[in-house]
């Protein structure tokens, strides 16, 4: 088998609607010790701005379902730093997360393939439900996303949230511990 490499990954989230088919795809990436987590995000950087918008619409929602996993205890030791985390940065973003994901509440996700919902929601439904180590990987590249994202000037809300988790964590603490 061929492992995809990081610019065909990020090429998905410009060329692919499916946000379930994505995550499986991306899960596959992340499936190796040896993934590049670097490489995806500065491919992730080369992209239309349209791709970095969903793709970042994708790591806030990605953020707040982990924080609800910790409050649902739907975690163990394999995600643990990754569920923690973004809770921290939940409550650190507040309300400023909470206007981004805003549009991404109210879903009834059991039919989380439903073509109807939208590619972030497909995302995150499908990747909170691979395995949780894989999930601390994918982690790992939405934290370090979050940390470069005040560089490219999406838009105000996007800089001003990555100003402040950048100002908030250390800057490696996208390295995620793998077990």
């Amino acid at each position: 088998m061929n492992r995809l490499k990081a610019n065909e990954i990020v090429r998905l989230f410009n060329e692919c609607n499916n946000g379930s088919m994505v995550a499986g795809t991306v899960s596959d990436f992340v499936n190796s010790y040896s993934f590049d987590s670097a490489g995806f995000v500065k491919e992730m950087i080369a992209q239309p701005k349209k791709t970095q918008i969903l793709f970042t619409n994708t790591c806030f929602v990605w953020i707040d379902k982990l924080s609800r996993l910790l409050k649902e205890d739907r975690y163990d030791g394999r995600n643990k730093y990754s569920v923690e985390t973004a809770d921290k940065i939940k409550k650190l973003l507040g309300e400023k997360l909470e206007k981004i994901t805003a549009k991404y509440k109210g879903y009834n996700l059991s039919g989380y393939c439903d073509e109807k919902l939208s590619f972030e929601l497909m995302f995150t439904e499908s990747m909170s439900r691979e395995h949780k180590t894989l999930q601390q990987s994918f982690s790992s590249i939405v934290f370090r996303w979050l940390i470069v994202l005040k560089d490219l000037e999406l838009n105000e809300e996007f800089t001003e949230c990555s100003s402040i988790i950048g100002s908030e964590f250390d800057r490696k603490y996208y390295n995620t511990p793998l077990i």
